[in-house]
């Protein structure tokens, strides 16, 4: 007699990254530091619209999954320069951000992967990039980029004394753990 059969599913694995996203979307709870960042503060939504029928109650920040159907989902979301609205719409069985226009470049919405490069853009590949600091990180405090919980290379921030300044911090270095936040040095005392 040989060994059974092993049991299947009817559900395809999910990577580890979309089964998290799909437990957060379900309700689950993570919070800590990467790379310096604030512990998340909880849901950054200030307000939620849409014309769908289907539209999560939270921002769908990670691989989504959705029934498709015609409407858009609207959120507005606390970020560095501000508050922002960002759509989605559910066209493939997966929640997708509008490329919606945004300034200053490399703001973010702390507590998310939203990141602003021009239009607001999600790493929805199966290890996007860690969220900005919810804070200005300091020189040469240490960061990491690339795969596995790497940050985005570039964050933006008002300056602390000069709010209608907006400076933008680089991990950069030689790599290997040993890149550092830099500034750009917008932000010089008054």
């Amino acid at each position: 007699m040989g060994q059974p059969a092993p049991k299947t599913s009817a559900t395809p694995r999910l990577g580890l990254a979309v089964a998290f996203a799909a437990f957060a979307a379900a309700g689950g709870a993570c919070s800590g530091k990467v790379d310096g960042a604030a512990p998340d503060a909880g849901s950054t939504t200030t307000s939620t619209t849409s014309s769908g029928p289907n539209c999560p109650a939270e921002v769908p920040d990670g691989y989504v999954f959705c029934d498709p159907g015609p409407g858009t989902c609207a959120y507005e979301l606390a970020c560095q320069s501000g508050p922002a609205t960002l759509t989605f719409q559910c066209t493939t069985g997966a929640w997708h951000i509008d490329e919606i226009p945004c300034q200053p470049l490399h703001d973010s919405c702390p507590g998310t992967h939203f990141h602003c490069t021009g239009t607001w853009y999600h790493g929805w590949n199966s290890d996007p990039p860690a969220p900005c600091p919810a804070t200005e990180p300091a020189p040469g405090t240490p960061c990491s980029t690339g795969y596995l919980g790497g940050v985005w290379e570039q964050c933006g921030y008002y300056c602390a004394d000069q709010p209608n300044v907006w400076t933008v911090v680089t991990c950069t270095g030689p790599g290997a753990g040993e890149n550092t936040w830099q500034s750009d040095g917008a932000c010089v005392p008054p």
